[in-house]
């Protein structure tokens, strides 16, 4: 089960319900989003059928490489996700816009990977806000070329109305980069704020601006919230971990 609750429609709230019905097991992503179905479902849910296992990375593939410094370099931002309504990518681009009066304005670069229904009208926005030249959208990327990506930027930016378990978040963090995200259910679960990134409130563009103006003039702060993010991603987010819970399950069947 992977839709965040709070996005769920009511068919997808009935498809769940038979699923705890039917299914010998039902796995969830997290504790705390297992909790919330519980609370939920109330009598129908059946914890006996679920499991909670967290979604792993490849950490081969998905490697730090030197952290970049600002100072006398382009400035480059960057988010990965579909352009969907549920992720926020309207509030990123008005926060780049709140950001035209920094003395490194001329040097920052907004990097948008990923494909969806919401991609003309971003672009639209970004011409609105006269920020296109700053914005680039590259599309869906391979993994490869999403590694590389990654490893191209200064600062990820997570801009979300909710999550599950966010993948992208697990990736940045075993790349090493310093993470801004919304303060939101699936991604506050994964993020602590001042430890392992900045947390901002989900649609508030000036809250995002005033993080990212932060972390582009504190070398030091950017550095200690990639190093534990990085730390994080290695002690809970590898593929080898994730194999061997489900595979835990099915020799236990």
């Amino acid at each position: 089960e992977t839709q965040p609750n709070h996005l769920k429609t009511s068919k997808e709230w009935i498809g769940l319900y038979v699923t705890m019905f039917f299914a010998n097991r039902v796995f969830f992503l997290s504790e705390q989003f297992r909790d919330d179905v519980k609370k939920k479902m109330g009598i129908f849910f059946r914890r006996k059928k679920s499991r909670v296992v967290p979604n792993g990375i490849d950490l081969d593939t998905f490697r730090p490489v030197a952290a970049g410094e600002f100072s006398n370099g382009p400035v480059l931002l960057g988010m990965q996700g579909r352009l969907y309504k549920t992720k926020d990518h309207l509030t990123l681009l008005k926060a780049i816009a709140l950001l035209k009066d920094r003395p490194y304005y001329p040097q920052l670069e907004l990097r948008i990977a990923g494909d969806g229904m919401m991609r003309p009208a971003l672009e639209q926005l970004a011409g609105e806000l006269q920020i296109g030249d700053k914005v680039k959208f590259l599309g869906m990327l391979k993994e490869q070329e999403l590694s590389a990506f990654l490893q191209s930027l200064g600062i990820y930016i997570h801009a979300s109305l909710g999550e599950t378990m966010s993948t992208a978040l697990m990736q940045v963090m075993a790349c090493r980069l310093p993470i801004i995200a919304s303060d939101v259910k699936g991604i506050n679960n994964m993020v602590t704020d001042q430890q392992n990134g900045l947390l901002v409130p989900a649609q508030d563009e000036t809250a995002l601006a005033t993080a990212i103006d932060k972390l582009v003039h504190n070398d030091d702060l950017r550095k200690r919230l990639a190093a534990n993010g990085y730390n994080y991603a290695l002690e809970h987010f590898s593929n080898m971990r994730m194999w061997k819970d489900y595979k835990k399950e099915f020799d236990n069947y």
